[in-house]
């Protein structure tokens, strides 16, 4: 289309070739620059929540994951705790195996925290590609920091309801992270990582549970209250709080 009435211009007014073919590089630069302008907008965002914890050096406690863990309070939930929210919605498992460093290495965490897997599957990622990054994840972090605990959750169930586009996919979407929960167990059992099931506490007849969402896969705030009930009991119940010794972070 551009090209067309390019060239009847250059018809119209008898420019010679040169002029032709520059004005047509400049045309097809600005056409590359357009195209490419919303991938660094996400890079900007990606770029800014990472920059939101730069004040913060060291950290106990990390959530490393997509836009629910994005969403996800932890000043509100966890206060007296020093934690980072290293969550970035839109997150897929190879952007948060790409940006370890950034994301989790440079806070030197005790604990990591790790869910991420769902946008994999809606982009039709297969639950071994998914399955097979989450390993890498936890084994990367392992190897930078020996001591740090990995906890693994279940990825969380989706609710299609809200949405038609999910209708036609539900039967292969529940097998796909059903895969995805037996595979992740296995993992945590031979590497003495901490599995932990999500899914049931917030699943409605295999579904998540409407009155936990507000729109079929992100957590409203009954979400966050139940997740952060079953996250006491399983990561935060052996640490004894010492006034006057936390490291606290703001976001």
């Amino acid at each position: 289309y551009f090209c067309g009435r390019i060239t009847l211009l250059v018809v119209w007014m008898k420019i010679d070739k040169l002029k032709f073919y520059r004005l047509l590089s400049l045309t097809l630069c600005l056409l590359l620059m357009v195209s490419i302008s919303g991938r660094f907008k996400n890079s900007y965002k990606k770029t800014e929540k990472l920059e939101n914890n730069d004040n913060n050096s060291y950290t106990e406690y990390l959530f490393l994951g997509d836009s629910i863990t994005n969403n996800y309070t932890l000043q509100k939930y966890y206060p007296e705790y020093p934690i980072i929210n290293s969550g970035i919605g839109g997150d897929r498992t190879k952007d948060v195996l790409d940006n370890l460093d950034a994301r989790v290495f440079k806070y030197k965490p005790k604990k990591v925290i790790i869910l991420v897997g769902i946008n994999d599957l809606t982009h039709f990622k297969n639950p071994k590609y998914v399955s097979n990054n989450i390993k890498k994840i936890a084994s990367k972090i392992k190897d930078r920091i020996p001591k740090c605990e990995i906890y693994i959750e279940s990825i969380y169930p989706v609710n299609y309801s809200w949405k038609d586009r999910y209708e036609d996919d539900v039967p292969s979407m529940d097998t796909m992270i059903e895969n995805i929960k037996e595979t992740n167990k296995k993992l945590c059992d031979k590497n003495n990582y901490e599995y932990i099931d999500a899914f049931d506490i917030l699943e409605d007849d295999d579904m998540l549970a409407k009155k936990y969402s507000k729109d079929g896969i992100h957590l409203n705030e009954d979400g966050y209250e139940a997740i952060t009930k079953l996250l006491k009991e399983k990561v935060f119940k052996e640490r004894k709080i010492v006034k006057g010794a936390q490291i606290w972070v703001f976001f």
